[in-house]
């Protein structure tokens, strides 16, 4: 039996929003490292499975606007977009990079979602979810916050199911990722060493497929990097 009490970054949520903050001026070149380039193309295999036309989304964790960026290439015609984060620095420079009057920006927190229920089409999550301090309660209040046909779409770190590969990703974010943005981005490459306390606080993928089962009716779980980052599909 899984236990999901105290999921989330709990009292640490604070220390890793703050690093966020710091990492505002390298994101973009950090995310391009340490996904060994591909993280651009796994936030756009995700997006293209579960947008249409049409479609009012709700960017969570929007950070500089990444997400959206990759909707709006790709998308004519859209209901809305609502870039939401916890970070005013972040919803800043998303402001600089996507304009237009069917874009909004709001703050605040991914466990209380100031929208009425059914109100979003989509709900996409661009590494971001792992950073939610209560991860059930991030959880419910998206599925609180999307249609009855809504899909949610997580594109995040992911902790693979197999013990030895659980050691050999949790080696890469620890020492390995850390490294490499240090060596290519300089002294505030070292911040990205805070990716090992979210990896370290995770739920195997499995468990974390179980979680959203608890919710959604149909889940589709896919893995890359051995496991490493997950794109996962819950409709509900």
């Amino acid at each position: 039996m899984v236990c999901y009490l105290g999921l989330g970054l709990g009292d640490k949520w604070r220390y890793i929003i703050n690093t966020l903050d710091k990492l505002i001026p390298i994101y973009d070149k950090g995310n391009f490292i340490i996904s060994l380039g591909q993280d651009i193309r796994y936030r756009r295999d995700g997006i293209l499975s579960i947008i249409r036309e049409g479609d009012l989304i709700l960017d969570l964790g929007c950070g500089p606007g990444t997400m959206s960026m990759i909707v709006k290439q790709n998308f004519n015609y859209l209901n809305g977009i609502v870039m939401y984060d916890a970070l005013k620095s972040m919803l800043r420079e998303a402001k600089k990079r996507i304009s237009g009057d069917n874009v909004s920006i709001i703050q605040g927190v991914f466990e209380y979602l100031p929208f009425k229920n059914y109100t979003f089409n989509s709900v996409i999550c661009g590494f971001a979810l792992r950073d939610a301090k209560d991860l059930i309660m991030a959880i419910n209040e998206i599925f609180r916050v999307l249609k009855n046909d809504g899909k949610l779409l997580i594109v995040d770190l992911g902790k693979p199911n197999n013990h030895i590969l659980r050691i050999i990703i949790g080696l890469y974010w620890r020492f390995i990722a850390p490294i490499l943005t240090f060596i290519l981005l300089g002294s505030m490459g070292k911040y990205y060493s805070a990716l090992y306390l979210t990896y370290k606080n995770l739920q195997v993928n499995e468990s974390l497929k179980s979680l959203l089962k608890r919710l959604f009716n149909k889940v589709e779980f896919n893995t890359r990097m051995m496991g490493g980052v997950v794109i996962i599909i819950a409709e509900k």
